[in-house]
């Protein structure tokens, strides 16, 4: 009987190491890029203030030159999908998830103009 005890306790610390260890392995950082419409400084400044309060977010830049968003993110906290809708939700376009509607009207006048348009809100970052 007491054998049998020993090998119960041996068998769980194997199974309960191995799981914490299978979890150590999955929490990486990756790195994105999702091409957006962001096309001035306040896109940008938008974008990277709601991304800051994403879960799983580390970094986000947005270069609003180019509408790309490099993101670096949790994988084992959040997912690409997530952040896309994230981004979407603010009113704008992420990859192929179509903004928010009711977002975009509430965006500044600038943040709505076509890109090859100058934008009123360029500013420096």
């Amino acid at each position: 009987m007491r054998a049998i005890k020993i090998l119960g306790i041996i068998l769980f610390s194997i199974l309960f190491t191995q799981n914490s260890f299978s979890q150590k392995k999955e929490k990486k950082i990756l790195e994105a890029e999702i091409k957006t419409t962001a096309i001035c400084g306040m896109c940008k400044d938008r974008i990277e203030k709601i991304l800051a309060y994403e879960k799983g977010i580390k970094s986000s830049e947005v270069d609003y030159k180019t509408g790309i968003v490099k993101v670096k993110y949790k994988s084992h906290k959040t997912d690409i999908n997530k952040i896309r809708e994230a981004i979407a939700n603010a009113g704008y376009n992420a990859d192929d998830v179509k903004k928010n509607e009711e977002a975009y009207k509430k965006l500044p006048d600038c943040c709505k103009k076509e890109k090859e348009k100058k934008s009123c809100c360029d500013k420096k970052h």
